[in-house]
């Protein structure tokens, strides 16, 4: 949902950013699974050493999720488009410096990969989105964070066991004293 905001922000395909963000971590099931140990040392090392899962998996694998789920969306013949947004979808802020995709799903999807997640996959995410907002200023994170949460509430969302971007920017805040 946070994805489809941004790309309606950017005047992107709002709809394949919402499906891509949805799909982006689709193998990492299946890849902590079957690669329990080494996915176990990532998410133990992320309080001491943090590190962009993507580096993490490069190192360790010679690959990442992000291009294991292009390569197997494009055998699976999906839109190139949204190929493109799985392989794409860690490439952080610095997808904006790209033109081609600057202003696209690809993009709203990478920054929606930003978000704080369960493994931790991007350590520094939540602050990185925050520094968004102060350059570019349609980009109102609250606002957004406000809106995901109501959409999520509206779908049937249970926020008793959700921990909600609107929540984890509320108790950043606090902790820093803003």
């Amino acid at each position: 949902m946070f994805a489809r905001e941004v790309a309606i922000l950017m005047r992107a395909d709002a709809e394949t950013a919402y499906a891509a963000s949805m799909l982006q971590d689709f193998l990492l099931p299946a890849l902590t699974s079957a690669l329990f140990k080494q996915y176990t040392e990532f998410v133990d090392h992320q309080t001491t050493k943090p590190q962009l899962i993507t580096q993490f998996e490069q190192t360790i694998f010679e690959w990442d999720h992000a291009v294991a789920a292009a390569h197997i969306a494009h055998q699976w013949n999906f839109p190139d488009e949204m190929v493109c947004c799985l392989h794409q979808h860690h490439r952080g802020l610095e997808i904006l410096l790209v033109p081609e995709f600057a202003q696209s799903c690809v993009a709203a999807v990478a920054i929606s990969a930003l978000m704080p997640d369960v493994i931790n996959q991007v350590p520094d995410g939540l602050t990185r989105l925050i520094q968004l907002e102060s350059v570019w200023r349609e980009f109102q994170l609250q606002e957004i964070a406000e809106k995901v949460d109501q959409d999520f509430r509206e779908l049937g969302g249970n926020q008793m066991h959700h921990i909600t971007l609107k929540s984890r920017l509320e108790k950043h805040f606090k902790t820093a004293g803003v």
